[in-house]
């Protein structure tokens, strides 16, 4: 009996550990289910970041790979955890203003009315296990614009309650895609508001097609992408297969800067003239024509390769058919289809330059005094620009066969992939692989390295600006969070060392792009 009150001791000890341990378990569940730390936790986002929105000067929202939202009052010096629904894969989040706005999942939408402390689900007309979301637009808060790797879309004008498919051009229904890769058809979409037409929208969405809605999404049409250079055909002397000296000169000046550019593919063709045709054909020895024909085009394959176009990136138009003979029974005017080619480019050779897609991020802005008002950006670096919603505003690049042309421009020095851009007070900001940070200036629109923090490899994925335009944040791979508060001119690490100061007077006759 003597040693009852030391066990019984022992045992109270016990299970009042247990009960203190039962009790944090439960404030930490309360905290999960509305907020995994104060306030005031000076702790940040960690993990993989995936995207970054402003509600208002100060408050800032960042996204996690693992299905996490942080949320800032302080811009980006305090931290704590929204309270959302079991989510993974969350991609891209999209505010419409300081209170309302969505988050996208990779099988499902979210929605918040307060600002982003929390979040509830949405359903889209469509079985999860065939979604494959990749981007979202908030057009107000009541309507929005979601886009599916496979180019489905669907809208919705009451905050989310109904969302809505609507129908896409066929081109790009057709075909299966991965979930936001380069092989996406639709990786990226943005909105703006139109001010000229009773608040409706125009939106574009883009991945490896391009297309735009001028009703905020309900309908769809293509857009031309005007090649990253267009080359002058050549014309070969009767029955010479080599080019001329001063056009090869000429090409290969043309062709030093995309080397690198492995979202580019070159084909070329080359013909006939009548005169020649009707001379070989004459003495009835279509093998002669076809020799012909094939050395113009190796003649031409061998400038892109002395260019130092890698030569799997080349690809043969018009090529010499000949196993026609297997074919004449049935298809017996085959052969003449072929010659009627031929002639038709005449004792020319060509060399297309043809563009893939691959936009990956979008920024769209509502002042058109700017010709460019939707710019994209995407792998192997490249940029695109699209013009205003009036014909001829700025620097409108036209149209081609009735379609809306948007045109490549050139782009950061190295040719990384680039995700996201965003506009701020010192210009456009692009982010992307192996530490991709970049600024193009608003007066000559040319893109360098902003001020900022000493090089690092981890991949930024998203970028964003405050509705004024001078504080921006931007994200990435391992927690990586930069900071600007000077528009976007210099970056740096939050409590770190601040940036050397720039200069960023906006420029007259450059209106900030947003």
């Amino acid at each position: 009996m003597g040693d009852r009150g030391p066990r019984r001791s022992l045992l109270e000890r016990a299970l009042a550990g247990g009960l203190v341990a039962v009790a944090l378990l439960a404030a930490s569940c309360r905290e999960g289910g509305e907020s995994a730390g104060s306030p005031d936790a000076p702790a940040g986002p960690t993990g993989d970041l995936v995207a970054v929105a402003w509600t208002d000067e100060s408050r800032l929202l960042v996204a996690t790979a693992a299905g996490a939202i942080h949320l800032s009052r302080d811009a980006g010096e305090h931290w704590s955890r929204a309270h959302l629904p079991a989510t993974r894969g969350l991609q891209a989040l999209a505010m419409a203003d300081a209170q309302a706005g969505w988050a996208l999942a990779r099988r499902s939408v979210l929605r918040t009315e307060d600002g982003g402390a929390s979040w509830r689900r949405q359903r889209l007309p469509r079985p999860e296990t065939r979604l494959a979301l990749t981007g979202l637009a908030a057009i107000d808060g009541r309507r929005a614009v979601a886009i599916d790797a496979d180019g489905l879309r669907w809208t919705t004008r009451d905050g989310g309650g109904v969302w809505r498919r609507v129908e896409a051009p066929p081109a790009v229904e057709a075909g299966p895609a991965e979930s936001g890769g380069a092989a996406a058809r639709l990786a990226s979409i943005a909105c703006q508001r139109d001010a000229g037409s009773a608040g409706e929208a125009r939106c574009w969405a883009a991945g490896r097609v391009v297309e735009e809605s001028r009703d905020g999404g309900e309908t769809w049409q293509p857009v031309v992408l005007r090649a990253a250079v267009e080359l002058p055909s050549c014309t070969f002397e009767y029955g010479r297969v080599v080019v001329p000296r001063e056009t090869a000169a000429a090409w290969a000046a043309s062709l030093a800067g995309l080397r690198h550019r492995d979202d580019l593919q070159f084909r070329i063709e080359a013909g006939l003239s009548s005169a020649e045709l009707e001379g070989i054909a004459s003495e009835g020895d279509t093998a002669a024509l076809f020799e012909r024909l094939e050395a113009r085009l190796e003649e031409l394959r061998g400038v892109l390769e002395d260019a130092g176009i890698p030569g799997d990136r080349i690809r043969l138009v018009g090529a010499p058919r000949w196993e026609y003979e297997d074919y004449l029974d049935e298809t017996p005017h085959r052969l003449e289809r072929y010659w009627q080619g031929r002639l038709a480019l005449g004792p020319r050779g060509r060399i297309e330059v043809v563009e893939s897609s691959s936009i990956r991020g979008l920024v769209a802005s509502p002042d058109e005094r700017d010709g460019a008002v939707v710019v994209g950006v995407g792998d192997a670096g490249r940029v695109v620009e699209g013009p205003g919603s009036s014909p001829g505003s700025g620097d409108e690049p036209g149209a081609v066969d009735g379609a809306r042309a948007w045109r490549s421009v050139p782009g950061p020095p190295a040719p990384h992939g680039l995700l996201a851009v965003a506009a701020g007070d010192a210009g456009l900001v692009a982010v992307g692989e192996q530490g991709g940070l970049w600024r193009r200036r608003a007066d000559d629109r040319a893109w360098e390295r902003p001020v900022g923090p000493p090089p690092f490899f981890e991949t930024l994925r998203a970028v964003a600006f405050s509705p004024s335009g001078r504080r921006g944040v931007a994200v990435g791979d391992g927690g990586r969070l930069l900071r600007s508060l000077d528009g976007g001119a210099s970056w740096s690490i939050p409590g770190g060392e601040p940036a050397a100061p720039v200069d960023t007077a906006p420029q007259d006759g450059h209106p900030r792009v947003r």
